[in-house]
C-alpha cells in the first residue's frame, strides 16, 4: 500500500483569479468534478515534552469532523513550490486524546519499508501530549 499524500497547495489572492486554475485544461484533466464543500474541522497537535516527534522529522494530528475522527503521522517530506511530497499514515480513533500507540505498531513495519528507518511511530507516540488546538472552517473544491 502507498502511503505518500502528493498535495498542491496554490494560494489564489483574488477570487476573481480563481477560474484562471479551474478552467485551466490541464489541471482540470487532473482533477474529478464536484461542487464546494464547507466543513468544520478540529485539529489537535501532540508531542513529547521535548519535542521528539518534531525533531525525527514526524507530526502527529488527531482530527476531529462531525462524521469521523482520525489519526495521522505524517513525516517531513519535500515541498517546492507549492508542491508538498511525504509519506502519511491515517487510522480511525474514537477518542481525542493522543491515540494509544497500538493502533499504530502495524504501520511501524510498513513506516521501515516506506522511510529510511526513523524512530517508530507507535514508539514516539507512547509519550505523546498534546501541544496545540487548530479549529477552522475549511473549504474544498474539487475541480
Amino acid at each position: 500500500m502507498d502511503h505518500r499524500e502528493i498535495e498542491l497547495k496554490l494560494r489564489v489572492e483574488e477570487e476573481k483569479f480563481w477560474d484562471c486554475y479551474t478552467k485551466d485544461p490541464y489541471i482540470r484533466s487532473l482533477a474529478r468534478p464536484s461542487d464546494p464543500v464547507q466543513f468544520l474541522l478540529d485539529n489537535l497537535y501532540f508531542d513529547t515534552e521535548y519535542r521528539d516527534l518534531w525533531h525525527a522529522g514526524l507530526a502527529l494530528r488527531v482530527r476531529i469532523s462531525s462524521d469521523r475522527m482520525e489519526a495521522t503521522v505524517k513525516d517531513q517530506g519535500s515541498s517546492h513550490d507549492g508542491l508538498h511530497i511525504r509519506n502519511e499514515w491515517t487510522v480511525p480513533v474514537f477518542s481525542p486524546e493522543a491515540p494509544d500507540p497500538a493502533v499504530f505498531e502495524a504501520l511501524d513495519r510498513v513506516a521501515a519499508s516506506d522511510t529510511d528507518g526513523g524512530p517508530g511511530i507507535a514508539r514516539g507516540i507512547g509519550i505523546a501530549r498534546g501541544i496545540g488546538i487548530a479549529r477552522g472552517i475549511g473549504i474544498a473544491r474539487r475541480l
